[in-house]
């Protein structure tokens, strides 16, 4: 039974790209639409507050934009090959709100 227990914490805390998108806007203090000004001002990247949400949800594509990817490592000085990782095991869910 804890074998069970144990697997059910691991999968609803397991890291993910968008896990790593949503801690490190919410380190900085940052809403959803606030990181979508920094991205249109500082990186010419335009993306709606409900695109960086499916991202945080693991239910966008977008995920798999490199210039967003290395734009966002920038921004919350994350290591490339750390999130190159990460982003290899991530897999996108069918999005809820189709």
């Amino acid at each position: 039974m804890a074998v069970r227990y144990r697997h059910s914490i691991m999968q609803q805390y397991k890291l993910t790209f968008g896990w790593l998108v949503r801690c490190g806007r919410e380190c900085d203090g940052l809403s959803q639409q606030g990181l979508c000004l920094i991205l249109k001002n500082h990186y010419s990247i335009l993306l709606s507050p409900q695109e960086i949400d499916d991202i945080e949800k693991d239910c966008s594509q977008l995920a798999q934009d490199s210039s967003l990817v290395e734009s966002l490592c920038e921004l919350f000085e994350i290591h490339r090959d750390w999130v190159q990782q990460i982003r290899q095991q991530t897999e996108i869910k069918a999005n809820a709100s189709l």
